[in-house]
């Protein structure tokens, strides 16, 4: 039998000026990944879509977010427990100033600008904390980083951020 393919996702890493970071309370209560934790905007491309402009289309349908400076900025992959390749994030960052209480939220449950101190508290998945703490050390990118994590079903994993990845 054939592997599936690896899927693809993406993110907007989105930064203030004074360095706070946006995130996005997912839904606890629908069959998604992460439910009810802090992540990063993103979705799904849809058949077809480019990636770049999958996540314009993301942040305009969830969130009527118009974001100019938005650019490529990590791939996260993601490994099954026997190292094949299950999946791949492209990171987009981007700089945004404005009040996430005045966003007309159509996904999830809030927006929230986030100072990286108050991480830690939060109920976040790996992901969106190891490609936080990738930005703040490596703004432009380039470093790759490891971040272990655990899956649904107990079996353990891994996400690489590297540089920004385009399909063949």
């Amino acid at each position: 039998m054939a592997e599936p393919p690896p899927h693809t996702n993406v993110v907007a890493l989105l930064v203030h000026p004074d360095d706070r970071y946006l995130l996005h309370l997912r839904d606890a209560n629908k069959p998604i990944s992460r439910a009810g934790q802090w992540s990063l905007p993103g979705g799904h491309p849809e058949p077809g879509e480019s990636l770049d402009a999958a996540v314009a289309r993301e942040l305009l349908e969830e969130a009527d977010l118009r974001i100019a400076d938005l650019a490529p900025f990590a791939v996260v992959e993601d490994t099954g427990p026997e190292g094949r390749l299950t999946g791949r994030v492209q990171v987009y960052a981007g700089t945004w100033r404005g009040d996430p209480a005045s966003v007309p939220l159509t996904e999830g449950i809030m927006l929230r600008w986030t100072d990286p101190g108050q991480l830690p508290w939060l109920t976040i998945g790996p992901m969106t904390s190891a490609v936080i703490a990738h930005h703040r050390s490596a703004p432009n990118a380039g470093a790759a980083l490891w971040c272990p994590t655990s899956r649904p079903d107990g079996t353990p994993g891994s996400f690489r951020a590297n540089s920004p990845w385009r399909p063949g």
